[in-house]
Protein backbone atom coordinates (compact mmCIF):
# COMPACT_ATOMS: atom_id res chain seq x y z
CA UNK A 1 0.00 0.00 0.00
CA UNK A 2 2.56 2.43 0.56
CA UNK A 3 5.22 1.31 -2.02
CA UNK A 4 3.85 4.26 -4.47
CA UNK A 5 4.44 6.69 -1.47
CA UNK A 6 7.82 5.13 -0.83
CA UNK A 7 9.17 4.66 -4.52
CA UNK A 8 7.52 8.62 -4.95
CA UNK A 9 9.57 9.80 -1.80
CA UNK A 10 12.40 8.31 -3.19
CA UNK A 11 12.66 9.88 -6.72
CA UNK A 12 11.67 12.88 -5.37
CA UNK A 13 15.09 12.95 -2.66
CA UNK A 14 17.15 12.18 -6.17
CA UNK A 15 15.84 14.84 -8.17
CA UNK A 16 16.57 17.01 -5.51
CA UNK A 17 20.05 15.33 -3.80
CA UNK A 18 21.66 14.92 -7.56
CA UNK A 19 22.22 16.69 -10.76
CA UNK A 20 22.87 16.30 -14.04
CA UNK A 21 25.90 17.47 -15.87
CA UNK A 22 25.56 19.46 -19.68
CA UNK A 23 27.13 20.07 -22.40
CA UNK A 24 25.65 23.88 -22.30
CA UNK A 25 27.19 24.06 -18.77
CA UNK A 26 30.39 22.50 -19.43
CA UNK A 27 31.22 24.02 -22.70
CA UNK A 28 32.47 27.41 -21.42
CA UNK A 29 34.83 25.18 -18.56
CA UNK A 30 35.85 23.53 -21.45
CA UNK A 31 36.50 26.26 -23.53
CA UNK A 32 38.82 27.54 -21.07
CA UNK A 33 40.48 24.25 -20.25
CA UNK A 34 41.49 24.22 -24.39
CA UNK A 35 42.73 27.55 -24.12
CA UNK A 36 45.23 27.11 -21.26
CA UNK A 37 46.35 23.65 -22.99
CA UNK A 38 47.10 25.67 -26.07
CA UNK A 39 48.85 28.48 -24.53
CA UNK A 40 50.62 25.71 -22.84
CA UNK A 41 52.23 24.26 -26.16
CA UNK A 42 49.62 21.56 -26.61
CA UNK A 43 49.22 21.10 -30.05
CA UNK A 44 45.00 21.66 -30.98
CA UNK A 45 44.38 18.18 -32.12
CA UNK A 46 45.32 17.08 -28.57
CA UNK A 47 44.13 19.99 -27.01
CA UNK A 48 40.57 19.16 -28.84
CA UNK A 49 40.47 15.54 -28.66
CA UNK A 50 41.14 15.80 -24.53
CA UNK A 51 38.53 18.20 -24.20
CA UNK A 52 36.51 16.01 -26.08
CA UNK A 53 37.24 12.93 -24.01
CA UNK A 54 36.13 14.58 -21.12
CA UNK A 55 33.08 16.17 -22.30
CA UNK A 56 32.12 12.52 -23.57
CA UNK A 57 32.67 11.45 -19.88
CA UNK A 58 31.05 14.23 -17.99
CA UNK A 59 28.08 14.62 -20.32
CA UNK A 60 24.74 12.95 -18.22
CA UNK A 61 26.66 12.04 -15.64
CA UNK A 62 24.70 12.54 -12.15
CA UNK A 63 26.28 13.81 -9.48
CA UNK A 64 25.34 14.56 -6.03
CA UNK A 65 24.67 18.00 -4.80
CA UNK A 66 27.31 17.69 -1.71
CA UNK A 67 29.55 15.43 -3.79
CA UNK A 68 33.51 16.60 -4.08
CA UNK A 69 33.06 17.46 -8.13
CA UNK A 70 37.12 18.95 -7.66
CA UNK A 71 37.53 15.19 -7.61
CA UNK A 72 34.94 13.81 -10.19
CA UNK A 73 36.67 16.22 -12.83
CA UNK A 74 40.70 15.21 -11.25
CA UNK A 75 39.70 11.57 -11.96
CA UNK A 76 38.12 12.40 -15.46
CA UNK A 77 41.31 14.42 -16.55
CA UNK A 78 43.57 12.13 -15.70
CA UNK A 79 41.91 8.77 -17.70
CA UNK A 80 41.45 11.70 -21.04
Amino acid sequence: MFERLREGLNRFINKISTTELKAEDLQPILWELKLLLIENDVALVVADRICEEIEKRLVGLKVKRLENKKRIVQETLKKA
